[in-house]
């Protein structure tokens, strides 16, 4: 899929970030990230944001942390025996 910015877009994203859509999108996302940084003369920060639209969404296994590595042998005795 292909995306095309128009010049007004193209201007915004080089004014904000310091770097022309074509570095972008030939750089690694830790140069970008580290470009941009170097710009703003901070370190970047994300914010996790707590949705409760989300809540409950995704592995149940792994929000319990109940993921366990599977014993091949156990396992393999398991199916044998039913």
């Amino acid at each position: 899929m292909k995306l095309f910015l128009n010049q007004e877009s193209r201007k915004s994203v080089e004014k904000q970030t310091g770097l022309s859509v074509d570095q972008i999108i030939s750089m690694d996302i830790e140069d970008i990230d580290m470009m941009i940084e170097k710009k703003i003369r901070k370190k970047l920060t994300f914010q996790v944001h707590n949705d409760m639209r989300l809540f409950g969404r995704g592995s149940v296994y792994l929000f319990l942390n109940r993921l366990f590595a599977f014993d091949n042998l156990k396992t393999d005795k398991r199916i044998k025996s039913m």
